[in-house]
């Protein structure tokens, strides 16, 4: 099946909304996250996802799969909406979430998926030893 890089955008929008994120569409491909259900969102991070690396994104995922799936174009959006929804409900142990940006771009010819946090001074900041943390993508 077939899916527009259009309706990908959409379908992920709709998780974030169905999971009780409001998001405002903030420029083309842009959308600023600022609130979940109901509850303001003080970072009010910018999700950047440009439908066509999105789409890419999705369609790569989707060949990677490790596991028989009925859809694996489905099955990966599903992974990403669990990827967006981990980073906009963390709090790192700290009293709410950091996230300032996250979305979709390209890295060295491949798109990826970041995230960028503005921790205040002395907040102690997510692991960056590989063997405390998960990694979405599968190592090259």
């Amino acid at each position: 099946m077939s899916h527009s890089a259009d309706e990908a955008v959409a379908a992920i929008m709709r998780h974030l909304a169905a999971d009780g994120f409001d998001c405002r569409a903030d420029g083309a491909g842009r959308y600023r996250i600022v609130s979940q259900r109901g509850d303001a969102l003080p970072a009010q991070p910018v999700l950047t996802i440009p439908a066509d690396l999105f789409l890419e994104y999705l369609q790569d995922l989707a060949g990677k799969l490790g596991y028989p799936a009925s859809d694996p174009f489905t099955e990966a959006l599903s992974l990403t909406n669990i990827n967006l929804m981990e980073e906009l409900e963390t709090t790192h142990g700290l009293d709410r979430n950091h996230v300032t940006a996250l979305g979709y771009r390209r890295v060295r010819g491949r798109v990826r998926f970041y995230v960028e946090h503005d921790f205040p001074d002395g907040a102690p900041a997510p692991p960056t030893d590989p063997d405390q943390m998960w990694v979405a993508e599968r190592p090259e």
